[in-house]
């Protein structure tokens, strides 16, 4: 049920946005380089300096928030986010990440997508917020478990919305 009510006011967002041409992913927002900090926790590879609170970022990247399906705005569109950054253009999808929307307010024009990757024990939460002149801005957060180092982030970019 819950997941039926949030598909449908992400229908509503998007359909609020613009109408779309039908393709197989549209994108709904492209976000520039991120801002933020991290808090990094140590562990036998990360220690000293390296870790605990400091600057972070991904200089001249971008993320970009797209609904995959035949259909924009149709309620069986999925959502996608694609990452541009020094190591080249990826999917959070293909990276093996489960990606859903959480929540959609029209009235507010916020909407929250979560990326899941199971494998590395990651969680990342993207907060879009679309203001009235299609710019806005992303504030995600990333919380790693896993892999090489751990840490906890809060970022921020600014966004165009199609």
């Amino acid at each position: 049920m819950r997941g039926t009510y949030l598909a449908a006011a992400a229908a509503a967002l998007w359909a609020s946005l613009a109408a779309y041409p039908a393709q197989a992913a549209t994108v709904i927002a492209t976000c520039g380089p991120s801002k933020g900090t991290a808090y990094f926790f140590p562990n036998p590879q990360m220690k000293g300096p390296d870790t605990g609170w400091h600057d972070d970022g991904i200089d001249g990247g971008t993320v970009s928030l797209v609904m995959l399906g035949d259909k924009p705005g149709a309620v069986e569109d999925k959502p996608d986010l694609i990452f541009k950054d020094s190591y080249g253009t990826r999917s959070a999808t293909q990276d093996g990440a489960t990606v859903s929307i959480l929540a959609a307010n029209t009235l507010n024009r916020i909407v929250i997508v979560q990326a899941f990757y199971s494998g590395s024990e990651t969680v990342e939460v993207y907060t879009f917020r679309i203001g009235p002149d299609k710019r806005g801005e992303v504030l995600w957060s990333a919380a790693r478990a896993g892999g090489t180092f751990q840490k906890s982030a809060l970022m921020r970019a600014e966004c165009r919305f199609n």
